[in-house]
């Protein structure tokens, strides 16, 4: 009866010493470098050094990724509101700010710029740029995007000249087509707004506010 007794004692204090040990791995406190699972998540813009430090930093914070926007060195993440002040202090990060939707405070007006600026008016006079040689430097241009002829169905090319500083080249209007393009749309941007003839018959207007003039191109 005693080695009875015995027995049972040793395996009641055996399941007690297995219950206290799982309440206290239970009661542990978390890792100070983990993020509260209770901490809501907010989505933020992360500005870096580059798109790489600013994706590290989002994951260092027990954060995520949701886009790159490699033309500022930033990603758009969601990461637990407690850790953006530890976020914000990483290395390689520049800044950080909400990313929400904005709405325009004013008026709304027309986006585009030849009746934006009533240009029409001065076309009516019969200026359209004839004449006139607007150079402009900026990221090159691509020929195929933009109407270069004389309008309103002339066949010469307004581009008089095409300058490339890192190669030091020169290119003609009939060396056009082979120059370098525009890497970046900038560029051909630009001299659409100066000098795109392509004609709109819908509202009678040119897309370029000079239409006529020529062009030179400095990339």
């Amino acid at each position: 009866m005693k080695i009875q007794f015995g027995f049972r004692r040793g395996v009641t204090l055996l399941v007690l010493l297995v219950l206290l040990a799982m309440t206290l791995v239970g009661a542990a406190p978390a890792s100070s470098s983990s993020p509260s699972v209770h901490s809501p998540l907010v989505r933020i813009i992360v500005q870096g050094t580059s798109v790489e430090d600013a994706a590290a930093a989002v994951r260092t914070n027990g954060g995520c990724v949701v886009a790159e926007v490699g033309i500022i060195n930033a990603v758009i993440a969601e990461v637990g509101q407690d850790s953006l002040a530890s976020l914000a202090e990483t290395v390689g990060v520049i800044r950080v700010t909400p990313d929400r939707p904005v709405e325009a405070s004013g008026k709304q007006v027309d986006v585009e710029f030849p009746k934006a600026i009533g240009v029409k008016d001065v076309w009516e006079t019969g200026n359209r740029g004839e004449g006139v040689t607007v150079a402009f430097l900026d990221t090159g241009v691509d020929p195929t995007f933009i109407n270069l002829r004389r309008p309103p169905r002339g066949r010469t090319n307004r581009f008089l000249a095409y300058y490339d500083v890192f190669s030091g080249q020169l290119y003609e209007p009939r060396q056009l087509l082979r120059s370098p393009r525009d890497p970046n749309g900038h560029g051909t941007f630009v001299a659409g707004i100066v000098g795109n003839s392509r004609y709109e018959r819908r509202d009678g207007e040119y897309r370029g506010v000079a239409p006529a003039a020529n062009l030179v191109a400095v990339r």
